[in-house]
Parts: C-alpha cells; sequence; structure tokens
C-alpha cells in the first residue's frame, strides 16, 4: 500500500478533538537528530514568539513517532519526511491544524514525490525558506494559498555589525557532502596568502555525532592547511567568531538558507555564496555579495572571494528584517490565521476553521457546525496586523431541548459584553454586528456567546443549545485617526426563521449517538469515526422529519475499506420508501467522501430506507493484514445528511 493510502486510511480513524482534550496549544515534532542544530532552533524561535502553550517532541525514527505524542490543537513538523510518514501512522494527527517548515528537497529520505505532495496538500501551511522552494512546491502541485516563505534568521543584538579590514575568509556550519568540502579545500590551497577560518559544531552542541567535521574522509588534510584555522563551538560562541571575518564563502550544491549567510550579512562580512536556497533573494551580485554558479570552477571562484575581500560597501544595511524575532513572529503570526477584508467561516466538520477558531464550549462539528453544549462557548477572530474588526455577522441555529419558546444570548468580545437578545427555539437565527467598538479590540479577539437561559429549563443531561454555522465579517484598515467612542456600543440586528422546507436533518453514525438505535441491518458495533457494514448489502432506515417535502437531497458521508477499494469496488447507495425510490452509483477513492442521492418524496412518506452495497467486502484477516481481526469491513457510514432541494 502507498503512502499516500495509508494517509488516507488513518485519516479516516482520527477521533475528532474536544477543547477538553487539549493539552498544548502547539507540539512541536523533530528527529532527535535535530537537537542542538538548526531545526531545532527554528522551532524554538517559533515557539517563544507565539504565546501559545508548546511542547517539543523528538523521535528516534523517521517513519513514525517513537514518543508519545501529546493532544493539542496543531502540530509543527520540523522536517517533511517525518510529517509524511506521522501522517500515515497517528490518526490524532488529521483532527489538528498542521504546519511544515520545508527547508529543501531533499528526496533521500524514502518518500516518493506523489506520496510527498499529497501529504503537504493536507497540511494547513507550509513555511519554505526561501521563495525558489515555495515556486516548485506550486508546480508540484500544493496549493499557493497554503505555502508561506519567511526569511530568517539571526539576532542582530548578537551578530553586530562591524568594519572589516583583517582579510580573514570564513565557512560556517556543520559537515554534509552537500557543503562541498572538495572545492573547499582546493580553494584554500589556492589561495595561500588568504587566511581561512572553518567554525563547526562542538561535539557537546549537537545529538547527531555525524555533522561533526571530523567525519570528513579527508579531515586530516584539511587540518594540515597552513592558511586554515578550525573551530568547533557551541551556538553561543558563534558571534565572537564571527566578529573577526572578513568574507563569508558558502560553495553547498543544496540549502533552505543557509542561515549563516544571514548571520555573516549583519556583521558585515561579505558574502560569496553559490545559487542555492535564498541566495539570490539576499544576494545582489556585485552590490552586497557575490553568486557563485553551481558548477564553477576553483579558478572562478578565486576571483569573486579577491573581489569580496576589496569590496567597500557596507552589506549589513537592511539585514534587521531577517531577526530571528521577526521570523517567529510571522509564523505564528501565520499560524493564527488572520483576518483580513471580507471573510467567512464556515464550521462544518469539513471545513478547517471549526480546528483553527472554535475553542472551550464546542461539541465536534457535524455536517452543518458545532454545537455548543457549555452555557458560554469561545472562538477566536484574530486580525491582521493594521486591521480592525468593523462587522460580524453568526449564523445560528437554536436547539429543541429548551422548555421555555425564547432563549436569552449574550455576546461578549475580549469579556466586554456587546449585545443581549432573545431567539426563538429552533429556529435560524442571524446575529449581526455592526459599530463595534474599537478600544476593546485586540490582535487576537475572543468572541464569547452567553446561552442565559437558567439551567432549569433545559431538558436532557448534555444540552445541545446552539449550533454554530456560519460567520461572516469584514475588517478595516487602522487610519490612525482618533476614533470617537459610542455610547452605546455595538449595534445588533437580529433575524430569525423558522425551521422550513430548506433544514437538513442529519443523523450520526459514531458510538454514543442516537442514530445507533434506528432500524438497522448489516452492521458491525458502531465506532468513534462511524460503522462498518459487515454484509455486501447494509441498510438502516431514518426518520423524515415533516419539514422535508418534495424532492429531498440524501447525502451519505463515509469511506470504503481501503484494501477492498484496490480491487475495484463499486458502491451503490438505494433509497426507498416502498412506493418510489433512487440510486446513485459511484467510484471510490478510499479517502472519506459526500455521497450524494437525491429523491422525491411523492407519498410525503414518513420513514425512508438506506440501502448500502459494495460488491465486494472482505476481513483484516482474510487480507494477511491483522490475523485476529476477523470483522467483515465494507462501507464505513459516518452520518446521513437530508434537506429539501429548492
Amino acid at each position: 500500500m502507498s503512502l499516500k493510502d495509508r494517509i488516507i486510511q488513518t485519516a479516516a480513524r482520527h477521533p475528532g478533538l474536544l477543547d477538553q482534550d487539549i493539552a498544548f496549544d502547539i507540539v512541536f515534532v523533530m528527529h532527535v537528530s535535530a537537537k542542538g542544530w538548526i531545526l531545532e532552533k527554528i522551532c524554538r524561535r517559533v515557539a517563544e514568539a507565539s504565546g501559545l502553550t508548546y511542547s517539543f517532541v523528538y523521535s528516534e525514527r523517521n517513519d513514525s513517532i517513537t514518543a508519545p505524542i501529546p493532544r493539542a490543537r496543531a502540530y509543527f513538523f520540523a522536517h517533511y519526511a517525518i510529517y509524511a510518514s506521522a501522517l500515515a501512522v497517528h490518526p490524532q494527527l488529521h483532527g489538528a491544524s498542521l504546519f511544515v517548515w520545508f527547508t529543501h528537497p531533499d528526496f533521500g529520505k524514502g518518500i516518493g514525490l506523489d506520496d510527498l505532495v499529497y501529504a503537504l496538500q493536507q497540511a494547513d501551511l507550509v513555511f519554505t525558506a526561501n521563495a525558489q522552494h515555495a515556486s516548485a512546491l506550486m508546480v508540484m502541485g500544493v496549493p499557493r494559498t497554503n505555502i508561506r516563505t519567511i526569511y530568517g534568521g539571526a539576532d542582530p543584538a548578537l551578530f553586530r555589525a562591524r568594519p572589516r579590514g583583517n582579510g580573514k575568509v570564513a565557512f560556517v556550519g556543520a559537515y554534509y557532502e552537500r557543503k562541498q568540502p572538495e572545492q573547499m579545500l582546493a580553494l584554500m590551497r589556492a589561495m595561500p596568502d588568504v587566511p581561512f577560518l572553518l567554525i563547526g559544531p562542538a561535539d557537546s552542541s549537537v545529538q547527531n555525532k555525524e555533522l561533526l567535521w571530523s567525519n570528513y574522509s579527508r579531515f586530516a588534510e584539511l587540518r594540515a592547511l597552513p592558511n586554515l584555522e578550525i573551530v568547533e563551538g557551541d551556538y553561543e560562541d558563534y558571534p565572537r567568531y564571527f566578529a573577526g571575518i572578513d568574507v563569508f564563502v558558502s560553495l553547498s550544491s543544496l540549502e533552505g538558507g543557509p542561515i549563516a549567510l544571514i548571520e555573516a550579512m549583519m556583521v558585515n562580512a561579505v558574502p560569496v555564496v553559490t545559487r542555492t536556497g535564498f541566495a539570490e533573494e539576499l544576494v545582489r551580485h556585485g552590490e552586497n555579495g557575490f553568486l557563485v554558479s553551481l558548477d564553477a570552477v576553483t579558478a572562478e571562484i578565486v576571483p569573486l572571494v579577491r573581489q569580496a575581500l576589496a569590496f567597500t560597501g557596507d552589506v549589513s544595511r537592511g539585514t534587521e528584517a531577517w531577526s530571528w524575532a521577526a521570523f517567529g513572529a510571522g509564523i505564528s503570526q501565520a499560524m493564527r490565521f488572520p483576518l483580513k477584508g471580507r471573510f467567512e467561516l464556515d464550521f462544518g466538520r469539513q471545513h478547517r476553521a471549526a480546528r483553527r477558531y472554535l475553542r472551550e464550549g464546542w461539541e465536534l462539528p457535524e455536517t452543518l457546525g458545532a454545537w455548543q453544549f457549555a452555557p458560554r462557548a469561545t472562538l477566536l477572530l484574530p486580525l491582521q496586523p493594521g486591521q480592525s474588526l468593523q462587522s460580524l455577522a453568526l449564523q445560528l441555529q437554536t436547539g429543541t431541548i429548551f422548555e421555555a419558546g425564547t432563549i436569552t444570548v449574550r455576546l461578549l468580545l475580549n469579556d466586554q459584553p456587546l449585545a443581549t437578545t432573545e431567539l426563538q427555539i429552533g429556529h435560524r437565527c442571524e446575529l449581526a454586528l455592526s459599530h463595534l467598538p474599537p478600544d476593546i479590540l485586540q490582535p487576537v479577539n475572543r468572541l464569547s456567546i452567553e446561552v442565559l437561559t437558567p439551567p432549569n429549563l433545559l431538558i436532557g443531561d448534555v444540552p445541545r443549545l446552539l449550533r454554530l454555522n456560519h460567520i461572516n465579517g469584514e475588517t478595516q484598515p487602522i487610519d490612525g485617526r482618533p476614533r470617537l467612542r459610542r455610547a452605546s456600543g455595538a449595534v445588533l440586528a437580529v433575524h430569525q426563521e423558522a425551521e422550513d422546507d430548506a433544514t437538513a436533518t442529519e443523523f450520526l453514525f459514531m458510538a454514543g449517538e442516537p442514530a445507533e438505535d434506528l432500524p438497522a441491518f448489516g452492521w458491525n458495533e458502531a465506532e468513534p469515526n462511524g460503522t462498518w457494514s459487515n454484509q455486501a448489502e447494509a441498510s438502516v432506515v431514518i426518520p423524515i422529519a415533516p419539514s422535508l417535502k418534495g424532492k429531498i437531497r440524501v447525502v451519505v458521508n463515509g469511506r470504503v475499506y481501503e484494501p477492498v477499494r484496490t480491487r475495484n469496488t463499486s458502491l451503490a447507495i438505494t433509497l426507498s420508501d416502498g412506493r418510489s425510490d433512487a440510486t446513485g452509483e459511484f467510484k471510490v477513492d478510499g479517502s472519506q467522501q459526500d455521497f450524494t442521492v437525491d429523491y422525491e418524496n411523492r407519498g410525503g412518506r414518513r420513514m425512508i430506507q438506506v440501502l448500502i452495497a459494495l460488491n465486494d467486502i472482505s476481513s483484516p484477516s482474510e487480507l494477511g493484514i491483522d490475523a485476529a481481526d476477523r470483522r467483515r469491513l465494507g462501507f464505513m457510514l459516518s452520518s446521513i445528511t437530508l434537506s429539501t432541494l429548492a
């Protein structure tokens, strides 16, 4: 089975994520070999800038995460190799926001191009070190909207600009073959009159000992060069070493950065670097450094190094924009998915807004939205810097569990009351807010919905108070002019509609849901994500609400057992009320998806049978996947939704 197929199969098993399950806002995941080196540093900077609760997980393998993974709202992977493999093994990842740092392409990790692209398409955001790699990902098929390029970084307080003049040339970094050590050795031999410095990591500073320069097969020759000084130290000592160099040279064949280029330019060392990573985006040849072709020979590189030694310009100007602080702030801001201009957010389970913005007080999202079960439920509304929230409209569905005919609802923004209103039970409602007080707005705003109806007016143990379906709003740039504060605060407009022909009815087939009790044939026991059919034809009878008349759309959400899918399985769904029926035939790919069949309820029937037929069904034991699992598995039914067609 391909990695893509295993990711699809694992995604269908994710249990969902309730706020009370959360241990951290974000968890950073990386291979243990990244400890003490640049990938861990990148994650540390992002974590510190985020203002979120966070944890770090180090895995000893790339094909699965060997350490326990805390439940989190988001996961940040330091390398795409461990990310792609983890998606195929750990279901809980698929219920959270996913972020990936893409430093540079390396297909030596055992991941095929198609599998990698599919995995990256599942990520909420992929961060690249340079624009070239961002363009490559787009060509490969990763959506442009899911890619961000952020340069970084170095600390300008540590790497301070100073005048050049001692004539020293430096190589900086750990040992990799892609650093072109043979070319470095040849260059130093070709320039015996120039003092060189090689700055590498100390043994105590890195977990992965393969990064040490002593692994280079010709290290003895390197160390014997009379014009080379080798220093191996902790990163905290690097600013002191950088302070003594005039020229920085990087001859790598592949880079994401290199970060050392930014550090060098900050201290006013002239760069001579190959056209890799972000070199061409930061270095303007002949203006603030020199670019080297990847196929350049030593005789072509020597003149460039001598030009750099003679260069008199200031190459540190503007480098503060590439600081670690700016880098961390840029990534953490993007991970909040800030709102700008006109925006729309849907909170059905097929959309990502629920996991990005919903916080405490909500049940797992269903097809149409997320139900509020607590008297107070909260969601986040982060704003793009320089923006102010002007208007907001919430589309809600009130529950039918109240004994009273109306409920009292209050809206708060950052714990400041905005408006209070009465809503009819069993109604679709739109709450439109305008003239939001600008003095209470923050970069990340907490919008709270409070149901003030006394608890003794509720029926049932776990109430479904309101369902949040959709939010739309608008932000505008802050113009800097003083704003008059409205004495009356925000303005609320309320529109309500009773349940009518457009209202959908949803039945969930997960463990513990009421749909478990419907008349059914051919099913296994319900699981957290749905119920597997165990017969070639499995059926369930569901009620039709009186509001559903005429033409009805039935949406069956689920997936075919993945190993069965590979054997040219066909799926048919038939709807029947005893007088009329309708059938839909579908191709299947193993992913969780909606299967739609339209049906006309000519006789105004109150019950309908949904029959799900597969031409192939098997068990994990028969397929050699799990000898102990003899269950027959065909179609996992997660939900059925009915709505009246216009």
